[in-house]
């Protein structure tokens, strides 16, 4: 974290001690949903992510131990949900849900959870995991899939609860289009229980430090990660570069699929362009923008920032822009359950024009 201004809305030992509070209350809602889980790929392999939010769907916090894709997609989730359920419409007592491959994190075991956080009497943020889930219907494994609806039940933005009240045809719909329904329903309350302890946490301190709203701290959390990542970013020189990457998997002419990048960095930031990609495929490794997005800020987080706490300041510095119709931006309904295969070497290809711009 970078040094307090004379500038910033709350005042510096005061905003330290409540950037880490969020840090820790993120931290609280992982523990329970690992504490809750039904299913061994969240308890075990800790393939999730856990964020807090203000009102506005703004990010303040993610915990400690998160999947880069799932945390770096739920901004996206909670703007999109937050279209659908704008902020005056929402009650106590609501929870929504969403695991479309197109607005969360690329494939459809990624289920959102978000529970708006209530404060006397008035909305103030939002609690939101994201779990992979062990199985969310359609062909199991099916890595010849030729579109996403082959690849289980897509759950649009919904309320899974409405006022304290649970959406039974809704979770009927789920439970009957899963095998394993005991785990999956498990899951959802683990992800519905660990919102609820964030929810009391954020209420807790905010009545600890007399708190009306969060909006101050969220702007003052994101500016102060955004400065430090364009600080940063700035330290590297200057100037423009291409690099490429030849994966082992081919295309649907038989070609080895090919990731392009051009990255330029300058004092504001850096900006990343894909044109040059291959073509989107039939097969199911298509990477979806928002999945692709949330990975082309983690090697930044990584190589400049490592301790920086993930937030909404943090993708500012970062311009993306990838072509429509490529296998890291896909036009729906193309496959994508196993998007990973292509996602992390995101991570390479941008490791690899880093080196070439700044090898020390």
């Amino acid at each position: 974290m970078s040094e307090p201004t004379m500038s910033d809305p709350i005042d510096g030992l005061r905003f330290q001690v409540l950037w880490s509070r969020l840090v820790s209350v993120a931290d609280e809602i992982a523990t329970t949903l690992v504490k809750t889980a039904f299913s061994l790929v969240v308890r075990d392999n800790h393939d999730y992510a856990c964020g807090l939010y203000d009102a506005h769907g703004r990010m303040l916090a993610q915990s400690t131990q998160c999947t880069p894709g799932q945390a770096g997609s739920t901004p996206t989730v909670m703007r999109d949900m937050l279209r659908v359920y704008p902020p005056e419409t929402l009650e106590d007592g609501d929870v929504l849900i969403c695991n479309d491959p197109w607005i969360g994190a690329g494939h459809s075991p990624d289920v959102f959870i978000a529970t708006p956080i209530f404060h006397r009497g008035g909305l103030v943020g939002f609690a939101c995991t994201c779990a992979h889930h062990v199985d969310m219907g359609g062909r199991l494994g099916a890595t010849d899939a030729r579109d996403v609806y082959e690849e289980g039940v897509i759950i649009p933005v919904s309320k899974l609860i409405r006022a304290g009240t649970p959406n039974d045809e809704l979770m009927r719909l789920i439970t009957r289009n899963v095998r394993t329904p005991e785990k999956v329903v498990g899951d959802l309350r683990a992800q519905i229980s660990a919102n609820h302890v964030g929810a009391r946490g954020i209420r807790r301190m905010m009545d600890e430090f007399a708190l009306d709203a969060l909006d101050d701290l969220s702007e003052a959390v994101s500016a102060r990660s955004e400065q430090a990542l364009r600080t940063a970013i700035a330290g590297l020189p200057a100037g423009s570069v291409s690099h490429e990457v030849l994966h082992e998997i081919t295309d649907d002419a038989g070609e080895r699929i090919r990731l392009c990048l051009r990255l330029d960095l300058s004092s504001e930031g850096a900006r990343l362009d894909f044109a040059g990609t291959s073509p989107q495929v039939s097969r199911p490794v298509n990477a979806v923008l928002n999945i692709t997005r949330a990975y082309c800020v983690v090697p930044f987080i990584a190589t400049l920032c490592p301790e920086l706490p993930m937030n909404a300041g943090a993708f500012r510095p970062i311009e993306v822009h990838v072509p429509e119709g490529t296998v890291l931006n896909p036009v729906f309904p193309a496959p994508g359950m196993y998007r990973s295969l292509l996602s992390y070497f995101t991570v390479e290809l941008i490791m690899g024009a880093l080196h070439k711009l700044a090898p020390e």
